[in-house]
C-alpha cells in the first residue's frame, strides 16, 4: 500500500485549492466552497481512518460499469446491479 496521506495534508490541500480557486475572490461562493470542501476532507479522513485499521477492505475487484449515449449530451452509465448515473448538460 501506499503513503497514506496525513489529515493535516488535505486540509492544506483544501486550503492551497480554494487560494488558487476563482471562487475565491468572491467571498459568498468562498464559503459555500469551503463548506463543501470541509465535508469532502472529513470523508477523506474516515476513509483513511478505515484503511489505517483494516487495509484490505481497500482491495477488491472492480466491476464494469456500461455507459450509453441517449442522444445530445445525455450519456447513462449503469453498474450491473442496476444502480445508473445520468449526466446531460443544462439547457440555455
Amino acid at each position: 500500500m501506499g503513503p497514506v496521506t496525513h489529515p493535516d495534508t488535505v486540509n492544506d490541500a483544501v486550503a492551497r485549492f480554494l487560494d488558487t480557486c476563482l471562487y475565491a475572490r468572491h467571498p459568498a461562493r468562498t464559503r459555500n466552497m469551503t463548506s463543501s470542501l470541509q465535508h469532502i476532507a472529513t470523508a477523506i479522513q474516515r476513509v483513511q481512518s478505515v484503511l489505517r485499521r483494516r487495509p484490505e477492505s481497500g482491495i477488491h475487484d472492480d466491476t464494469p460499469a456500461t455507459s450509453r449515449w441517449q442522444g445530445g449530451a445525455l450519456v447513462v452509465t449503469a453498474h450491473p446491479e442496476g444502480a445508473q448515473f445520468l449526466s446531460d448538460m443544462p439547457t440555455e
